[in-house]
């Protein structure tokens, strides 16, 4: 790197860096101090084609668009990371030659989503597991620190992972979990899994036993009342990765309605940019739990919306229960262990998973990854007669079931793997058990015809058969044949000459 120091100066001779600042000597007198110390490590281009700067200070690596030296944004970027910085005009603009007299050092990666880049992984925090080589993420979230570890992986296991055993709905939501960063190694673009029922059910802890995988079991979720703009940002910054959402009651803002098809697809809304043409197309990859007192279709239901079919299938809800209190008294017992265990053990397993995956041979394991995937999701074929729609929402769960399992044989999840196979497996019988046969849309179709029918059959949209005149909301028409009202839509053809009401 070409970081200036008292060995490698500056290529302005008026600059030096020495005694933790940033000297300047305009040769008529004593040098001065115009900046606390740092450096020009490397440059950039982000995914627009806009260079920048990457600036190290006290071990901190951050970024600066050269379209912002000198500049408001600039200066408040700087501000971030360097305490003392130039106030006087002078003084700023000798700091941006010091700037500009740096060589730029080597070529790295920025990037604003989370997850694989090549073969390390980056953190929600912006930590690099793997070898990383120069790359650095761009959109740290408000508070890092509850992506940082706390206790072992030892500890986790026994108060929290053991517990995962015959408790389906905790292997389901560990399993999405683990199967985050797998989600491309299955070509699945991602999903959203939700349980619900009522506020004593213990949804809140399943989802805090799966949040203290990645980090802080309570602290590192969002809620449901967030904008859509929000929480597709969310789910940038965990792509490759697992995005909680809290409580889908909370919706106000109709975030359900707009983020279920773009979460599961990994696509955020195209928008202009202010220069002309279009932003960079913000994409991403994440796994989504989700709970609340009603399913998805029953909350859409209550805002006066219909579900449709891709909702369904991307956005499987499932009732939830806890079934095995282990060693506990009670389930309340069972459910405040586990939420207090899961903010004092956090972060941990999911570091050893991504480390284990990057330093173990990495062709083998995603080979072992995709054979796992492969044989649930036969098994849940062969077990449940499907529609395609039901198998897109049953790759779902096998990437659940073979993340947890890979998890067990890699010795992180502290449980076998076949418990965490029969974990999931329950629960994708149980969603199956709830699901319309046959094709969803049709269903939903002849669902809707139906209830039309019966709102409408009695109203003046439908004509008598014998009326030569209609309104123009008309519909159709009606007779009476045998004591039954008969309706007929008049795209179905012309009427015929009706016949005599029976009288038998």
């Amino acid at each position: 790197m070409n970081a200036p120091t008292p060995d490698n100066p500056p290529i302005d001779s008026r600059f030096t860096c020495r005694d933790g600042g940033i000297w300047f000597d305009s040769g008529n007198g004593e040098p001065r101090r115009i900046a606390d110390e740092f450096h020009v490590i490397g440059h950039a281009y982000d995914a627009s084609g806009e260079p920048h700067y990457i600036l190290e200070h006290q071990g901190n690596s951050f970024a600066l668009p050269w379209t912002e030296m000198g500049e408001r944004g600039g200066w408040r970027i700087l501000r971030r990371y360097i305490r003392r910085l130039p106030i006087n005009k002078r003084n700023q603009e000798r700091l941006i030659e010091y700037l500009q007299a740096q060589a730029l050092g080597e070529r790295w990666t920025l990037t604003d989503t989370a997850g694989w880049q090549g073969e390390s992984y980056i953190l929600p925090n912006g930590e690099i597991i793997g070898a990383g080589g120069h790359t650095l993420f761009k959109r740290i979230p408000a508070h890092p620190e509850v992506f940082s570890p706390s206790g072992t992986l030892s500890e986790w296991q026994s108060a929290i992972g053991q517990y995962l055993a015959g408790n389906s709905r905790l292997c389901l939501f560990a399993g999405a979990a683990f199967a985050a960063p797998l989600l491309r190694w299955f070509g699945i673009d991602g999903g959203i899994l939700h349980v619900y029922g009522d506020s004593s059910k213990g949804k809140s802890t399943a989802q805090q036993v799966a949040l203290s995988i990645w980090g802080h079991g309570k602290d590192a979720g969002h809620s449901w009342n967030a904008t859509g703009h929000a929480l597709t940002n969310a789910a940038a910054a965990r792509n490759d990765g697992l995005l909680s959402l809290d409580e889908i009651g909370e919706d106000t803002q109709n975030a359900v309605q707009t983020c279920a098809y773009t979460i599961a697809n990994g696509r955020a809304r195209l928008q202009g940019a202010k220069d002309g043409g279009n932003r960079p197309e913000l994409r991403f990859r994440v796994l989504a739990i989700s709970n609340g007192e009603h399913s998805l279709a029953t909350h859409l239901g209550k805002q006066g919306r219909d579900i449709m079919a891709g909702q369904l299938v991307r956005f499987p809800s499932i009732p939830h229960a806890l079934e095995e209190k282990h060693r506990f008294d009670s389930f309340r017992d069972f459910a405040d262990h586990l939420k207090e265990a899961s903010i004092a053990a956090y972060g941990v397993a999911g570091r050893v998973f991504i480390e284990k995956l990057c330093k173990m041979d990495s062709a083998k394991e995603k080979e072992r990854a995709k054979t796992l995937y492969t044989a649930f999701l036969k098994q849940l074929n062969d077990s449940f007669p499907m529609t395609a729609q039901q198998n897109r929402t049953a790759r779902l769960f096998a990437a659940c079931g073979a993340g947890l399992m890979l998890a067990s044989e890699l010795a992180i999840s502290g449980i076998t793997a076949e418990q965490a196979r029969q974990g999931v497996l329950r629960c994708f019988a149980d969603w199956y058990e709830n699901q319309p046969q046959g094709n969803i849309e049709e269903t939903r179709i002849r669902e809707h015809a139906e209830n039309w029918m019966q709102q409408h059959a009695q109203s003046y949209r439908f004509s008598q058969w014998s009326d030569n005149e209609t309104r123009p909301d008309h519909a159709g028409y009606q007779r009476y044949s045998v004591q039954e009202l008969e309706t007929i839509n008049h795209r179905q053809g012309k009427r015929q000459k009706p016949k005599p009401r029976s009288t038998e």
